[in-house]
C-alpha cells in the first residue's frame, strides 16, 4: 500500500519490485522489467552523474541520490532513490526505494527564475547553507535551514550554543566529535543526526562542511550544508521493515517456497514447506531438490527445468499437461500444484518453485464428481418433474424425464421455451409479480396452476433452489402434480358439507317421525283408549245400576264392539311398529323383508316392481340386512315421489362373498340439483354402504329412469 516503489535487484537486475514501483516506472506487470537493468531506466543527461554517486560510495554503505528515469512509457520523471546492500540465498544484492518526485519537482521549477535556480534546487532539495565565522565565532544560516528546523530567523537566537542545543541528545556527542575533527583540519564534516524541531518532532539530517582558509592557509571560516534526510530514512526503515515483511510473508505463507541454484541445490526452504515435507530447513539446505520428487519423475523434471532455463521465460505453472507429484520425507507421495520463476544473480541462476498441496483438493474434486454424478442421476431419474431455468431469460436449461411424461412436450420442445410458456395467461401476472420479489436460495414456491402440451390445467406444489448452471444464474425446480389431491381435498370439502346437511336433514327426519308417531297414538290410540273408557264405565253403569238383572245382550254387544276397537288397535300398532321395522326382518331374514317391501310398493303405488333373488336365503350379518333393507326402502321411496316410472326391476345376488343389488326405473332420471332432499336421500343410501366397506353408485338407466348398484361385503368390516 506504500506509495513508494520497493524492490531489490541482482547484479544491476532488477529482481524484484512492488506495485507502486511498476507504476513508477511505467510497467502494467512484473514480467515487463523482470531481468532488466536499473541503470538503463536512467535519463542520458544523468547516467555519469548516477555512475559517480555509484563508484563513491562504498560498497556496502547506502545510497541516495536523486535523478530522472525515462519510464517504459516514455515519460520522463524526478525520482529520489535509497539503496541498501544485503545478501540473497549467500548472493550480494542492493534493496532499494523509488520515490516520485516529479510533479513536486515540475511545480517547483515552474516558479523559479533563472536567478533563483540555485536557492530552488537548496529548497527542493532541503538543502541549506552554513557558515561559521572562526575568528568572530558568529555563526549564519540560509533561510533554508530555518525552514528545515521549522524555526523563524525573528525569534530563534542564532548562536553556536543555541544550534548545538537543538541536536538530539543521544547525537550531540557524536556530532561535537566529528565537528571537533573537521575544525582540526583532519577530515571534512560529514555526519547524519538527528534534530528536535517544533513540537518535538524528530528529523534526519545530513551536514557537510569543510574549513575555508586564506591565502596564507590561516582557517578562516568553516562552511557548509545541512540537508533534511528525513524522507530519505524513512524509506530506508521502510524497505527493511518490507524486507522484514517479506521474509515474514516468505514464512508465513500457505504454500512452500522453495528457491535453488542451477544444480538444484536448496538455498531458502521457507516454514511451510517444513511442514509439508516433514523436516527442517538446516536440515535440507545445500541438498538437491530430487530428495523431495518421487524417482520415477526425476528425469523429466530435469529435462523440464532445462529446457525452462533456455527459454528465458520467468515464470510459468508446472503440470499444467501432466499432474505432479511431491514426495515427503517419509516416503509417503502427494499431489501437488507448483508454479516456478527464474532469475539470474551476479551471473548465477536461481529458480524459484511456491508448491501447494492439493490433497484435500483433489478429494474434494472426487467427491465433487461424484455428488454431480448422482445429482445427473437423480435429476434425470426423479418420478417428479424438474428442471432447471434461467432466472435472467426464463429460458429452460435442462428437464428431466419425468417433465417430458407429465408436460406432454419433448426435451427439445421444453429447451426452446420459457417458464411463461407452461403458464395459463390469466396466471402471467402472478408469475410476474412473484418473480420480482426477494427470493430465498431454497424456496418452497407454494401451488400453481401449470398448462400442459395439449391444453389440459394440472395444479402443482413448486419447490425451487438457486444455483450456478453452464456460468449462469439459474434455479433448480420440483414440481409435484398434486391435481388429484387437490381434487381429493376439495370432494373431501364437499362431502364434509354434504354430510353436516345430512345430519341437520336426519334431525329434521327424526323430528317429523316423532311428531308422525305421536300423531298417530294420539289420532287412533287416543281416540281408541277414550273409546274404550266410554265403553266400561256404560258397562259399569249397566252392572250398577240395575241391580235385579244384567240385560246380557246390551253388555255382550258393548264387550264386542271394545273387542273389535281393540283388535283395529293392534293392527294400527303392528303397522306403526313395520313402518320403522319391519319385524320380518328380524323373524324371517333379509329376503323376506324385501320380498314384503315388494309387495307393499306393488300394491301402495300401483307401479310394477320386480323382485329377483338370485342370492339366495343365507342369513347375513344384522347390520348389512338393516343398511340393505333401508338402501331399497329410501331407493322405492324415491320411485314412489320423483321418477314417474311405471316399472322397477331389482335384482340382489352374491358375487366373490359380496352382496350386490340393483335398482333400475324407467322414469325420468336423476337430477341431484333439482331435488334436494331427494339428495340426502341419496347420500345416505351411500354413507349406509361405505360403512361397512362397500360402495354406492347412482347411473342414468338406458335407455330411460335411474339405476342403483350398492355392493356390500358379506364380512363386516370391524
Amino acid at each position: 500500500l506504500s506509495p513508494d516503489g520497493m524492490g531489490y535487484h541482482v547484479g544491476g537486475k532488477i529482481g524484484f519490485i512492488n506495485e507502486a514501483g511498476l507504476k513508477i516506472l511505467g510497467a502494467n506487470s512484473f514480467e515487463e522489467i523482470f531481468g532488466k537493468y536499473f541503470l538503463d531506466f536512467v535519463h542520458p543527461f544523468d547516467k555519469e552523474f548516477v555512475f559517480e554517486r555509484i563508484r563513491n560510495t562504498p560498497k556496502d554503505k547506502h545510497l541516495f541520490y536523486e535523478t530522472r528515469i525515462i519510464t517504459l512509457k516514455g515519460q520522463t520523471k524526478y525520482i529520489d532513490i535509497s539503496s541498501t546492500p544485503f545478501l540473497l540465498g549467500g548472493v550480494n544484492a542492493v534493496q532499494f526505494i523509488l520515490r516520485d518526485i516529479t510533479e513536486k519537482k515540475l511545480n517547483e521549477l515552474n516558479f523559479v527564475e533563472s536567478n533563483q535556480r540555485l536557492e530552488f534546487v537548496q529548497k527542493i532539495a532541503k538543502l541549506g547553507y552554513w557558515e561559521f565565522d572562526l575568528k568572530n565565532k558568529r555563526l549564519i544560516w540560509t533561510k533554508d535551514i530555518y525552514n528545515i528546523f521549522g524555526l523563524s530567523d525573528s525569534s530563534f537566537q542564532l548562536s553556536l550554543k543555541n544550534f548545538l542545543d537543538l541536536i538530539h541528545p543521544e547525537d550531540r556527542t557524536i556530532f561535537q566529535q566529528a565537528l571537533d575533527a573537521a575544525l582540526s583540519g583532519v577530515v571534512s564534516l560529514d555526519i547524519e543526526h538527528r534534530v528536535i524541531v517544533d513540537n518535538n518532532r524528530t528529523i534526519f539530517v545530513n551536514q557537510r562542511g569543510a574549513v575555508v582558509y586564506d591565502e596564507k592557509g590561516n582557517p578562516l571560516k568553516f562552511s557548509g550544508s545541512v540537508q533534511d534526510i528525513t524522507d530519505r530514512k524513512l524509506m530506508e526503515n521502510a524497505l527493511r521493515e518490507s524486507q522484514s515483511r517479506l521474509s515474514n510473508i516468505i514464512n508465513s505463507a500457505m504454500d512452500a517456497v522453495i528457491t535453488v541454484d542451477r544444480s538444484q541445490n536448496i538455498i531458502l526452504f521457507n516454514i511451510t514447506a517444513e511442514k509439508m515435507f516433514k523436516c527442517s530447513s538446516t536440515s535440507v539446505i545445500g541438498k538437491n531438490l530430487d530428495m523431495f520428487i518421487p524417482e520415477r519423475l526425476r528425469e523429466i523434471h530435469k529435462m523440464h527445468i532445462d529446457n525452462f532455463g533456455k527459454t528465458g521465460i520467468t515464470m510459468r505453472n508446472m503440470g499444467a499437461i501432466n499432474p505432479i507429484s511431491g514426495l515427503r520425507t517419509d516416503g509417503e507421495e502427494f499431489p501437488i500444484e507448483a508454479s516456478i520463476s527464474q532469475v539470474e544473480v551476479s551471473g548465477q541462476k536461481l529458480y524459484t518453485v511456491i508448491i501447494r498441496d492439493i490433497t484435500e483438493k483433489k478429494k474434494s474434486e472426487e467427491a465433487l464428481i461424484s455428488s454431480e454424478a448422482r445429482y445427473r442421476l437423480l435429476f434425470k431419474k426423479n418420478p417428479l418433474p424438474m428442471w432447471v431455468y434461467n432466472t435472467e431469460t426464463l429460458e429452460f436449461l435442462a428437464v428431466n424425464f419425468a417433465a417430458v411424461r407429465v408436460y406432454g412436450y419433448t426435451k427439445d420442445e421444453f429447451l426452446s421455451m420459457k417458464i411463461t410458456d407452461i403458464r395459463p395467461e390469466e396466471d402471467l401476472y402472478l408469475l410476474k409479480n412473484y418473480l420480482n420479489t426477494e427470493r430465498k436460495p431454497f424456496q418452497n414456491a407454494g401451488f400453481w396452476r401449470h398448462r400442459k402440451k395439449d391444453g389440459t390445467i394440472i395444479d402443482v406444489e413448486v419447490i425451487s433452489h438457486e444455483i450456478e448452471f453452464d456460468g449462469n444464474f439459474a434455479r433448480l425446480v420440483l414440481a409435484n402434480d398434486v391435481t388429484e389431491k387437490k381434487r381429493a381435498e376439495d370432494d373431501l370439502k364437499q362431502s364434509r358439507e354434504q354430510l353436516r346437511e345430512l345430519a341437520a336433514h336426519l334431525q329434521d327426519i327424526r323430528e317429523e317421525e316423532r311428531s308422525a308417531i305421536a300423531r298417530e297414538i294420539h289420532d287412533e290410540l287416543g281416540q281408541v283408549l277414550t273409546s274404550l273408557k266410554m265403553n266400561l264405565i256404560f258397562v259399569d253403569k249397566k252392572i250398577t245400576g240395575n241391580q235385579n238383572g244384567i240385560n246380557i245382550p246390551d253388555l255382550h254387544s258393548e264387550i264386542t264392539g271394545m273387542t273389535s276397537i281393540i283388535d283395529h288397535s293392534v293392527k294400527r300398532v303392528r303397522k306403526i311398529i313395520t313402518e320403522l321395522r319391519p319385524e320380518m326382518l328380524d323373524q324371517l331374514g333379509l329376503i323376506s323383508a324385501l320380498e314384503w317391501q315388494t309387495k307393499e310398493f306393488n300394491s301402495k303405488s300401483h307401479i310394477e316392481c320386480n323382485l329377483v333373488n338370485n342370492f339366495g336365503e343365507t342369513d347375513v350379518d344384522r347390520n348389512i340386512a338393516i343398511a340393505v333393507y333401508r338402501i331399497f326402502q329410501e331407493s322405492l321411496t324415491n320411485v314412489m315421489r320423483h321418477s314417474g316410472a311405471t316399472k322397477v326391476d331389482i335384482n340382489i345376488s352374491r358375487n366373490n362373498n359380496n352382496l350386490e343389488l340393483e335398482i333400475c326405473d324407467n322414469g325420468v332420471g336423476y337430477e341431484s340439483k333439482k331435488n334436494k332432499s331427494k339428495t340426502f336421500g341419496v347420500i345416505g343410501m351411500r354413507e349406509r354402504a361405505i360403512i361397512l366397506g362397500g360402495d354406492f353408485k347412482l347411473e342414468r338407466n338406458n335407455p330411460s329412469g335411474t339405476k342403483i348398484l350398492v355392493n356390500i361385503p358379506l364380512e363386516v368390516l370391524k
